[in-house]
């Protein structure tokens, strides 16, 4: 055995750490063992994420929208059929069955709420006019306009009054009352300040609110008729002037009692003339207007009312304000500057007929 050829030892591999694995890499650094074979790592090429409720060859719809097209079908099958058995009628097809689709399904209608019947506005019903003599002028009889001023009666002023002579006292004045809504505020401010006042009043509204004239009268307060309904008295006939002042008479009395004495009036809009005044003369009654004008009836502002009056306001003077028609707040916000200003000055406020009787 001795001459026996001897096979050479083949050189040992080199081991590798655990969890090699080859790559691009390591295939380049491989390339100094002449014993190790180049080998090509392949890749799966990787495939883009597929988009959600797709598939091949369209768009997937989604799963609600399959169920509702599957019951509508259902429903359209289902009511075909019993149609044709004639269990109901088809209610889709409203042009075969003459009812429409809404009709198959009624909604309620809303219930509609009744609209209250407005309160009508009560007017003044004129009472019997005495028939009209002949002449231009009519003057009632003496039985008709009784003022109630006592056997001597009323000595009418054959001039209008717009002021007294200058004393220490003015009178403060209100016209076209009695309002429900501002006369008891304006008698609440008299009441309180103790103050004198006149009302002019119209008698359609002494008729509807006597508990106001009567409150009015309980306070010492005088009056004097602004007529029946404020109107223009020059563009009366004779008769409805005379109507206009008999009227408001008789609508006192029946509150105050036939012996109050009225010998006064004040013509609406101080609208009068020759005629006019010959009448209301010759019925006992002294016509009176205003020198003092701070025209609250146009709602100026309170202190414009309260300065009008303050600043024109003299020694005899007859200030005008209003307590009915219309909006009279101001006037009523006003009166306790007006009252508080004018005894700052001096003055003393009375009635009209203690100013005509010299301010007592």
């Amino acid at each position: 055995m001795g001459n026996s050829r001897q096979r050479p030892t083949r050189p040992t591999r080199p081991t590798r750490p655990h969890g090699y694995r080859f790559d691009e890499r390591s295939r380049v650094e491989d390339m100094t063992e002449p014993w190790q074979p180049a080998v090509t790592v392949r890749r799966r090429p990787q495939t883009p994420p597929r988009p959600t409720g797709s598939r091949r060859g369209g768009t997937r719809p989604s799963r609600p929208l399959t169920i509702v097209l599957a019951l509508a079908g259902l429903l359209l099958t289902l009511s075909g059929v019993l149609e044709i058995a004639g269990a109901m009628p088809w209610p889709f097809n409203a042009a075969k069955n003459g009812v429409a689709l809404v009709d198959a399904f009624p909604t309620p209608r809303p219930t509609k709420t009744p609209t209250p019947t407005p309160t009508p506005t009560i007017r003044p019903t004129p009472t019997s006019t005495p028939a009209v003599p002949s002449g231009p002028l009519y003057i009632p009889p003496p039985g008709s306009y009784d003022l109630g001023c006592g056997p001597r009666g009323a000595h009418a002023l054959p001039y209008v009054v717009r002021s007294a002579p200058a004393t220490s006292a003015v009178a403060l004045t209100f016209d076209d009352g009695p309002s429900p809504d501002y006369t008891a505020a304006i008698l609440t401010t008299l009441e309180q300040t103790h103050t004198p006042a006149t009302f002019f009043v119209v008698g359609a509204s002494v008729r509807s609110y006597p508990n106001l004239v009567a409150r009015e009268a309980r306070d010492g307060f005088a009056f004097g008729m602004h007529t029946w309904d404020h109107p223009f008295m020059t563009k009366l006939t004779p008769t409805a002037r005379a109507w206009e002042l008999t009227s408001t008479l008789q609508a006192l009395h029946s509150v105050l009692g036939p012996n109050f004495c009225v010998p006064y009036w004040r013509p609406p809009f101080d609208d009068y003339n020759g005629d006019v005044l010959t009448l209301t003369q010759a019925m006992g009654l002294t016509t009176v207007t205003w020198n003092v004008d701070p025209q609250d009836w146009a709602s100026p502002g309170v202190q414009v009312i309260v300065n009008r009056v303050l600043t024109y306001a003299q020694p005899g003077s007859i200030i005008l304000l209003h307590d009915g028609y219309f909006n009279r707040s101001q006037t009523a916000q006003a009166l306790p500057l007006i009252i508080k200003g004018l005894r700052a000055r001096g003055l003393t406020l009375v009635t009209v007929p203690q100013l005509l009787a010299g301010g007592h």
